[in-house]
């Protein structure tokens, strides 16, 4: 089974950058899962800024907004996949599927590459929401969790500065 690393931390927490700070360092071929389904311009401009944050890494973007585990992977990559919270939206949303389906479907993608990093969002609190919002916030509270749990490197992002939870090297 390939490593889990796990990158949590609220909206511009600097995830995104540390995550491809981390997979600049590693050897291998590495890929970038892509889990958002742009609808909006700002959406657009996220992309975009991720795509300029990445130049020069050695991606391979494969656009994949669920059933990651069913997606065309080299085996033994690297892959980063941006982000979760995306991921998890478009299982619960469009596609009506579980949160324990896309921990599976991880787990499965896991197996095939040397290393998993998964990007998240986390510190979102769903007593502040109702309704499907506040749905979807549990059910990413509880995916990260579960991630969290099996994964061996996790790291909280808060300032721009990254807390080791769990694990010590890459």
């Amino acid at each position: 089974m390939g490593n889990i690393s796990i990158i949590l931390g609220s909206n511009q927490s600097g995830k995104s950058r540390y995550a491809e700070k981390m997979v600049s360092q590693l050897d291998g071929e590495k890929v970038y899962l892509a889990t958002m389904i742009p609808v909006t311009e700002e959406n657009q401009c996220r992309i975009r800024k991720h795509q300029i944050q990445r130049q020069g890494i050695g991606f391979q973007t494969i656009e994949c907004p669920y059933s990651v585990g069913k997606c065309d992977i080299p085996p033994d990559c690297i892959i980063l996949l941006e982000d979760l919270s995306n991921l998890l939206g478009n299982e619960l949303f469009l596609k009506h599927r579980t949160k324990q389906t896309v921990l599976e479907e991880l787990l499965v993608l896991s197996k095939i590459c040397k290393r998993l990093i998964i990007v998240s969002i986390s510190g979102l609190d769903e007593k502040m929401y109702e309704d499907e919002t506040a749905f979807y916030i549990h059910q990413l509270n509880d995916l990260n969790a579960d991630l969290v749990e099996k994964a061996d490197f996790v790291v909280e992002m808060q300032n721009g500065h990254a807390l080791i939870k769990k694990g010590g090297t890459l």
